[in-house]
């Protein structure tokens, strides 16, 4: 075999082990489990756990769903929550979305807050009354009370900034925090607001956005993510500040960079524990 042979086959197979990898970065979907202890969750909330589902950007996982679902049925859960970005106004198709939709409703309450791209939709508002009429409870800057065993909490939701004017976003959060007596969990798609969760009290903030830094480096981290730039604070994980939890997902689909390196889409559970 000449040398000019050997350097095209050594070329090939870098080619296909670099595919066979972002194949799998990008498709592979992790499930990623956190138990987080809150001081003041009600005892009969102590187990409760949450699915979160986070920028899907209309991501198809197989035909109808059917690699996503595999995953989700694997899962205990009794809610699940969906932080924004669930289509892509870049390349927007709806099908993935009602797929989704229409197998996640049957399996336990669903809660839906808007993301950045959800603003630029141009069939958004069809979007949303689609889900409406599905079952799930989109939360635009309102909340609902969970009860359990006689207890109760607050789950809110508060509309992505690109959807508010102004200081609305701002405003919105501080109607929405006014419950002092609840436990109150948070849907915000923007992990970058944590400060200002944590000023306002919030016990659980459930956000996405950053993608999981997109590119994810030993001993760094991500690199990079939206409204945060270069090596971001909030890309994935649990933080917290002060009395305020906060869940951060990777998301499961791409948008305007279309690679996960070392950062596989992600479904994340999180199990309440209470410390009473």
């Amino acid at each position: 075999m000449n040398r000019n042979k050997r350097v095209f086959l050594w070329i090939v197979g870098l080619v296909m082990v670099a595919l066979l990898f972002f194949c799998f970065q990008n498709n592979a979907i992790g499930i990623t489990e956190h138990e987080i202890a809150l001081k003041r969750l009600p005892v009969s909330f102590d187990g409760y756990k949450i699915l979160q589902i986070s920028d899907l950007h209309n991501k198809w996982f197989g035909v109808s769903q059917k690699r996503l679902m595999a995953k989700i049925d694997k899962i205990e859960f009794d809610i699940i929550v969906i932080t924004g970005d669930i289509g892509d106004a870049r390349r927007y198709d709806d099908e993935p979305i009602h797929s989704l939709i229409e197998q996640l409703v049957p399996l336990a309450p669903v809660y839906y807050v808007t993301g950045n791209h959800e603003s630029d939709i141009d069939g958004y508002d069809a979007l949303e009354a689609y889900m409406t009429s599905q079952g799930v409870r989109v939360l635009r800057n309102e909340y609902e009370i969970l009860k359990k065993d006689g207890a109760e909490i607050i789950i809110a939701g508060i509309d992505d900034p690109t959807m508010h004017t102004g200081t609305g976003f701002e405003s919105a959060l501080l109607k929405l925090s006014l419950n002092e007596t609840y436990f109150k969990i948070l849907l915000s798609h923007r992990p970058e607001k944590m400060a200002l969760y944590s000023t306002l009290n919030y016990d659980l903030v459930f956000s996405g956005h950053a993608h999981g830094g997109q590119i994810r480096m030993p001993f760094i981290g991500g690199v990079i993510a939206p409204h945060q730039g270069f090596f971001p604070k909030y890309f994935e994980g649990v933080h917290v500040e002060g009395e305020t939890y906060m869940v951060i997902s990777r998301g499961l689909g791409n948008s305007l960079f279309p690679l996960r390196v070392f950062n596989r889409p992600e479904l994340v559970v999180v199990t309440l524990n209470s410390t009473d």
